[in-house]
């Protein structure tokens, strides 16, 4: 048996296109998945969408065994290597 998982940012954008009045949001979102501002810029994304039925709910994994490098987040530089704007 073939079993479909979709990305629960993606459905949720979908939800939002096809609805209008249900609250729409995952019940946490692991900030340890994505880096920070590409979550921050698709539950943007999402509430702009959703005329703003969006709710956010974030936490952190139980353990570091919970997270998983990808190509967003193995490129992280540390703060530390920041060059001042100004």
């Amino acid at each position: 048996m073939l079993e479909t998982t979709f990305e629960c940012w993606t459905a949720t954008a979908a939800l939002a296109r096809d609805t209008s009045r249900i609250r729409l949001g995952q019940m946490v979102t692991c900030n340890g998945y994505r880096n920070p501002a590409l979550l921050a810029k698709m539950a943007s994304t999402v509430d702009v969408l959703s005329h703003g039925r969006l709710d956010f709910g974030i936490g952190a994994a139980g353990t570091s065994t919970n997270t998983w490098p990808t190509a967003t987040t193995s490129r992280r530089r540390p703060a530390s290597g920041l060059r001042d704007a100004g």
